[in-house]
Protein backbone atom coordinates (compact mmCIF):
# COMPACT_ATOMS: atom_id res chain seq x y z
CA UNK A 1 0.00 0.00 0.00
CA UNK A 2 1.31 3.45 -0.92
CA UNK A 3 2.88 5.47 1.86
CA UNK A 4 1.77 8.69 0.15
CA UNK A 5 -2.02 9.00 -0.16
CA UNK A 6 -3.27 9.24 -3.74
CA UNK A 7 -6.06 11.69 -2.93
CA UNK A 8 -9.00 12.60 -0.71
CA UNK A 9 -12.22 10.61 -0.56
CA UNK A 10 -14.77 12.80 -2.38
CA UNK A 11 -17.31 14.86 -0.48
CA UNK A 12 -20.41 13.62 -2.24
CA UNK A 13 -23.78 15.32 -2.18
CA UNK A 14 -25.80 12.55 -0.59
CA UNK A 15 -26.11 11.90 3.13
CA UNK A 16 -24.10 8.95 4.40
CA UNK A 17 -25.50 6.87 7.21
CA UNK A 18 -22.18 6.22 8.92
CA UNK A 19 -21.64 3.57 11.57
CA UNK A 20 -18.27 3.98 13.25
CA UNK A 21 -16.51 1.26 15.21
CA UNK A 22 -13.15 1.11 16.94
CA UNK A 23 -10.65 -1.69 17.34
CA UNK A 24 -7.10 -2.01 18.55
CA UNK A 25 -4.52 -3.06 16.03
CA UNK A 26 -2.54 -5.95 17.43
CA UNK A 27 -0.21 -8.71 16.35
CA UNK A 28 -0.25 -12.33 17.48
CA UNK A 29 3.01 -14.10 18.23
CA UNK A 30 3.40 -17.71 19.34
CA UNK A 31 5.59 -18.34 22.37
CA UNK A 32 7.99 -21.26 22.73
CA UNK A 33 5.26 -23.17 24.59
CA UNK A 34 2.90 -22.70 21.66
CA UNK A 35 0.44 -20.32 23.31
CA UNK A 36 -0.49 -17.16 21.38
CA UNK A 37 0.56 -13.80 22.81
CA UNK A 38 -1.11 -10.62 21.66
CA UNK A 39 0.86 -7.41 21.43
CA UNK A 40 -0.74 -4.01 20.88
CA UNK A 41 0.92 -2.20 18.00
CA UNK A 42 1.47 1.53 18.28
CA UNK A 43 -0.46 3.71 20.68
CA UNK A 44 -3.27 2.81 23.01
CA UNK A 45 -5.60 4.67 20.65
CA UNK A 46 -8.06 2.42 18.81
CA UNK A 47 -8.24 2.47 15.02
CA UNK A 48 -11.52 3.47 13.48
CA UNK A 49 -13.52 1.65 10.85
CA UNK A 50 -16.32 3.36 8.95
CA UNK A 51 -19.21 1.64 7.21
CA UNK A 52 -21.37 3.90 5.12
CA UNK A 53 -24.62 3.00 3.44
CA UNK A 54 -27.01 4.92 1.27
CA UNK A 55 -29.58 4.17 -1.38
CA UNK A 56 -28.43 3.58 -4.92
CA UNK A 57 -26.26 6.38 -6.30
CA UNK A 58 -26.46 7.64 -9.86
CA UNK A 59 -25.05 10.27 -12.18
CA UNK A 60 -22.21 12.55 -11.10
CA UNK A 61 -21.94 11.02 -7.61
CA UNK A 62 -21.54 7.51 -9.01
CA UNK A 63 -19.00 8.76 -11.55
CA UNK A 64 -16.97 10.53 -8.83
CA UNK A 65 -16.93 7.45 -6.62
CA UNK A 66 -16.04 5.17 -9.54
CA UNK A 67 -13.18 7.51 -10.55
CA UNK A 68 -11.85 7.57 -6.99
CA UNK A 69 -12.06 3.77 -6.70
CA UNK A 70 -10.00 3.52 -9.89
CA UNK A 71 -7.50 6.08 -8.57
CA UNK A 72 -6.91 3.97 -5.46
CA UNK A 73 -6.87 0.77 -7.55
CA UNK A 74 -9.42 -0.66 -5.14
CA UNK A 75 -7.66 -1.53 -1.94
CA UNK A 76 -4.13 -1.01 -3.30
CA UNK A 77 -3.54 2.67 -2.50
CA UNK A 78 -4.16 4.70 0.65
CA UNK A 79 -6.11 7.96 0.77
CA UNK A 80 -7.28 10.69 3.11
CA UNK A 81 -10.79 10.53 4.56
CA UNK A 82 -12.67 13.09 6.63
CA UNK A 83 -15.23 11.34 8.87
CA UNK A 84 -18.50 13.27 9.05
CA UNK A 85 -18.43 13.81 12.82
CA UNK A 86 -16.34 16.32 14.72
CA UNK A 87 -13.43 15.21 16.87
CA UNK A 88 -12.28 17.34 19.79
CA UNK A 89 -8.59 17.28 20.73
CA UNK A 90 -6.16 19.38 22.74
CA UNK A 91 -2.48 20.12 22.19
CA UNK A 92 -2.47 18.98 18.55
CA UNK A 93 0.83 19.77 16.85
CA UNK A 94 0.18 21.45 13.50
CA UNK A 95 3.76 22.31 12.64
CA UNK A 96 7.22 23.36 13.69
CA UNK A 97 8.32 26.92 13.06
CA UNK A 98 11.22 27.68 10.75
CA UNK A 99 11.37 31.22 12.14
CA UNK A 100 9.62 32.65 9.06
CA UNK A 101 6.37 30.77 8.31
CA UNK A 102 3.07 32.01 9.69
CA UNK A 103 0.75 29.56 7.91
CA UNK A 104 0.33 25.91 8.92
CA UNK A 105 -1.90 23.27 7.34
CA UNK A 106 -4.04 21.48 9.94
CA UNK A 107 -5.27 17.91 9.35
CA UNK A 108 -8.87 19.07 9.91
CA UNK A 109 -11.90 20.37 8.03
CA UNK A 110 -14.73 22.52 9.36
CA UNK A 111 -12.66 23.18 12.45
CA UNK A 112 -13.02 25.49 15.41
CA UNK A 113 -9.73 26.37 17.07
CA UNK A 114 -10.19 27.50 20.66
CA UNK A 115 -6.51 28.11 21.46
CA UNK A 116 -3.11 28.18 19.79
CA UNK A 117 0.17 28.31 21.65
CA UNK A 118 3.92 27.87 21.48
CA UNK A 119 4.72 24.44 22.85
CA UNK A 120 8.20 25.45 23.96
CA UNK A 121 7.21 28.56 25.93
CA UNK A 122 3.54 27.85 26.67
CA UNK A 123 2.67 31.36 25.45
CA UNK A 124 -0.63 31.85 23.59
CA UNK A 125 -0.45 32.77 19.91
CA UNK A 126 -2.70 35.22 18.03
CA UNK A 127 -4.29 33.27 15.16
CA UNK A 128 -6.96 33.04 12.49
CA UNK A 129 -8.29 29.98 10.63
CA UNK A 130 -8.68 29.88 6.85
CA UNK A 131 -11.21 27.15 5.99
CA UNK A 132 -10.36 24.72 3.20
CA UNK A 133 -7.18 26.52 2.06
CA UNK A 134 -4.83 23.53 2.39
CA UNK A 135 -3.73 21.42 -0.60
CA UNK A 136 -6.26 18.67 0.22
CA UNK A 137 -9.04 20.95 1.46
CA UNK A 138 -7.69 21.12 5.02
CA UNK A 139 -8.10 24.23 7.14
CA UNK A 140 -5.06 26.43 7.63
CA UNK A 141 -3.91 28.15 10.81
CA UNK A 142 -2.44 31.63 10.29
CA UNK A 143 -0.52 32.99 13.27
CA UNK A 144 0.14 36.68 13.95
CA UNK A 145 3.95 36.46 13.92
CA UNK A 146 6.55 33.74 13.31
CA UNK A 147 7.71 31.73 16.29
CA UNK A 148 11.33 31.01 17.14
CA UNK A 149 12.75 28.41 14.76
CA UNK A 150 12.27 24.90 16.09
CA UNK A 151 9.29 25.78 18.31
CA UNK A 152 6.14 23.68 17.79
CA UNK A 153 2.73 25.21 17.15
CA UNK A 154 -0.05 23.51 19.16
CA UNK A 155 -3.82 24.00 18.96
CA UNK A 156 -6.92 22.98 20.88
CA UNK A 157 -9.38 22.09 18.15
CA UNK A 158 -12.78 20.66 17.33
CA UNK A 159 -13.36 19.54 13.76
CA UNK A 160 -13.45 16.75 11.24
CA UNK A 161 -10.07 15.12 11.77
CA UNK A 162 -8.43 13.68 8.68
CA UNK A 163 -7.44 10.02 8.80
CA UNK A 164 -5.36 7.89 6.50
CA UNK A 165 -7.58 5.14 5.17
CA UNK A 166 -8.04 2.37 2.65
CA UNK A 167 -10.81 0.26 1.13
CA UNK A 168 -10.82 -3.27 2.62
CA UNK A 169 -13.31 -4.65 0.09
CA UNK A 170 -12.12 -6.30 -3.12
CA UNK A 171 -14.81 -4.87 -5.35
CA UNK A 172 -17.14 -1.91 -5.64
CA UNK A 173 -20.36 -2.41 -7.52
CA UNK A 174 -23.85 -1.10 -7.94
CA UNK A 175 -26.72 -1.78 -10.27
CA UNK A 176 -29.53 0.17 -11.82
CA UNK A 177 -33.11 0.37 -10.64
CA UNK A 178 -35.57 -1.19 -13.04
CA UNK A 179 -39.13 0.09 -13.19
CA UNK A 180 -41.02 -0.92 -10.05
CA UNK A 181 -37.95 -2.07 -8.11
CA UNK A 182 -37.16 -0.86 -4.61
CA UNK A 183 -33.97 1.23 -4.27
CA UNK A 184 -31.03 -0.95 -3.34
CA UNK A 185 -28.66 -0.10 -0.52
CA UNK A 186 -25.10 0.78 -1.46
CA UNK A 187 -22.46 -0.03 1.19
CA UNK A 188 -18.81 0.99 1.37
CA UNK A 189 -16.23 0.56 4.12
CA UNK A 190 -13.16 2.64 4.97
CA UNK A 191 -10.59 1.41 7.47
CA UNK A 192 -8.06 3.61 9.21
CA UNK A 193 -4.38 2.78 8.65
CA UNK A 194 -2.26 2.74 11.82
CA UNK A 195 0.33 5.48 12.14
CA UNK A 196 3.83 4.16 11.58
Amino acid sequence: MAEVPVGVFPELGFQWDVAESEEYFDEVETSEKGSPQRTNVGDDIPLRRFKASTTLILGDEAAALRAFWRLTKGRTESFYFYPPDSWQETAVKVGTSDGVATTFVMPYKESTVTAAYDNDTGHPIAFAVTPGAGPNGEDELVIGAPLTAGHAVLVDIDGRARILGWFPQKSLGWGYIEAGEQPRVFVIEIWEIPAS
